[in-house]
């Protein structure tokens, strides 16, 4: 790979030949172009292959939430990189070929937010439900931010027994 600095032509994008150029995180880079292998995979690159697809199909359902409360360990890596790196390294269970994800260890944010008390949700209705909680004034300390009026909350439910996929966004 190579750092194209605003080089002779400036950035380019696309296939050139057998050369591909992109932007990446802000930087334009070229590489060469990928060869398709015929070598069957082995094992481990279909379990990874796996995992990965495990866990990258519930994030991209849950995009809104990451990108406001996961902040990136470096400024090359999105909300959604970082997300998916700690979730397959940490939220993935049971053995090929049936793996799993593991909701209480998934984590949707890593930055920091305001805790609830009393939280309660009740079925009202088919498909519907009515969520109620307080907030512990300690936490808004905490965070020098008072509770205010205009103040919102983003709720994700998700159903244990679901299939396939339990998230909910509302």
């Amino acid at each position: 790979m190579a750092k194209l600095p605003k080089g002779i032509l400036g950035g380019i994008s696309g296939l050139v030949g057998t050369v591909v150029g992109a932007t990446f995180r802000t930087l334009d880079i070229i590489r060469s172009r990928p060869k398709k292998s015929s070598k069957p995979p082995v094992q481990k690159q279909i379990n990874q292959r796996t995992k990965f697809g495990l866990v990258t199909e519930i994030i991209s359902r849950i995009k809104v939430f990451i990108d406001e409360g996961f902040t990136p360990k470096s400024k090359y890596l999105s909300p959604v990189n970082t997300a998916v790196q700690y979730n397959l390294n940490n939220a993935v269970k049971g053995v090929s070929p049936t793996f799993e994800i593991d909701f209480p260890k998934m984590l949707i944010s890593n930055g920091k937010m305001v805790g609830v008390v009393d939280a309660t949700v009740k079925a009202v209705a088919e498909r519907n439900v009515t969520v109620s909680w307080s907030t512990d004034d300690r936490d808004f300390a905490e965070i020098d931010k008072p509770v205010r009026a205009k103040d919102s909350a983003r709720l994700l439910l998700y159903n244990e027994v679901a299939d396939p996929l339990p998230w909910q966004v509302i």
